[in-house]
């Protein structure tokens, strides 16, 4: 069992576990591990499960794959590498083969800890079809940087702050670099704090975990003002 965790500037953005063959990471919906900025590939790399396990292929992406600061085409994972694509960073641990009455119990355990944590971190992938099949979602910047300016959230991840490499980039003085992140569902949007401790409110209300949107919803943060939609 793999475990990845994917960062964005040290902020953790999803955590997934994976023993499947081969696992692909890329910008394009039909990755496994989708990683919507322009910085990354359509089809990034790739994991093979081999002889000494993991594998780690660049699919000849733009802007390459890097093993701290070297660049690879091919590696086998060891427990704890650290692995960056565009301005994310992609940890790696090896979980081991647990069995019998111990791997229940230690499920059980992880399970009751971290649902709150996992759900807001991870929200259950999908299909791409049935989030097609769902309203589109749009965020409208209503004062501030920007101000005016619509953007679609076609993504099943759109991340919004000051970071050049966020899908809406947000200027000003008291603006975090990640201010939040717009999770797609099939039955909506959830609105995502970076962390607990942050500048996000929705409706005039500090957010600290997921928070699903409705229509004319206003969220504010480091001086700008967003209006959320359903493209009609």
């Amino acid at each position: 069992m793999l475990r990845i965790t994917l960062k964005l500037n040290d902020i953790e953005v999803r955590k997934i576990e994976t023993n499947s063959e081969t696992f692909t990471i890329g910008r394009g919906s039909d990755n496994d591990l989708q990683i919507d900025n322009l910085a990354v590939s359509k089809d990034h790399a790739r994991l093979k499960l081999e002889k000494d396990g993991y594998v780690l292929y660049d699919m000849k992406s733009t802007n390459g794959t890097y093993l701290g600061k070297e660049k690879i085409s091919s590696h086998t994972l060891k427990h704890g590498d650290v692995v960056t694509i565009g301005k994310h960073t992609l940890t790696f641990e090896n979980m081991g083969k647990k069995g019998g009455q111990e791997a229940a119990d230690l499920n059980k355990t992880m399970i009751l800890e971290t649902r709150e944590h996992a759900n807001r971190q991870n929200p259950p992938a999908a299909d791409e079809s049935q989030f097609q099949k769902g309203p589109l979602g749009t965020v409208t910047v209503v004062s501030g940087s920007n101000a005016h300016s619509t953007y679609e959230l076609t993504g099943r991840m759109t991340v919004f702050g000051k970071d050049p490499t966020a899908r809406i980039c947000l200027k000003g003085m008291f603006m975090p670099d990640i201010a939040g992140f717009f999770y797609r569902e099939k039955k909506g949007y959830d609105l995502m704090p970076p962390e607990k401790k942050n500048k996000l409110k929705l409706n005039g209300k500090p957010v600290d975990k997921a928070t699903r949107l409705s229509e004319g919803d206003v969220i504010e943060v480091g001086g700008s003002r967003l209006s959320f939609a359903f493209k009609k």
